[in-house]
């Protein structure tokens, strides 16, 4: 991988909390979800796969669904053409609950 291949996803706008419930919703999960999503030629995330679960569907669903939503700054390729790449996301739950 590229050293720059960082810069070159860029930073999500969309974020956990858009899709977690309240505090005090009895969901009380304290951990981490990785979701392993392809990343297509325009940035947009054409499929996701829970990679880390949570052990309750719910949670991983929120996760999965966050990541869904995220847009990213295409990966190039070597001659610097947008290119299709996968990038495992971890989403930190343990401030929600």
């Amino acid at each position: 991988m590229p050293a720059n291949a960082k810069q070159q996803l860029g930073q999500p706008p969309v974020t956990l909390t858009e899709f977690y419930p309240e505090k005090g919703s009895g969901l009380g999960y304290r951990g981490y979800v990785s979701i392993a999503a392809t990343i297509g030629k325009d940035g947009k995330v054409r499929a996701t796969k829970v990679m880390r679960t949570s052990g309750r569907y719910f949670v991983d669903e929120i996760a999965r669904k966050a990541a869904t939503q995220w847009t990213f700054k295409p990966a190039l390729d070597q001659d610097g053409k947008p290119m299709e790449c996968d990038k495992i996301i971890t989403f930190d739950f343990k401030k929600f609950a």
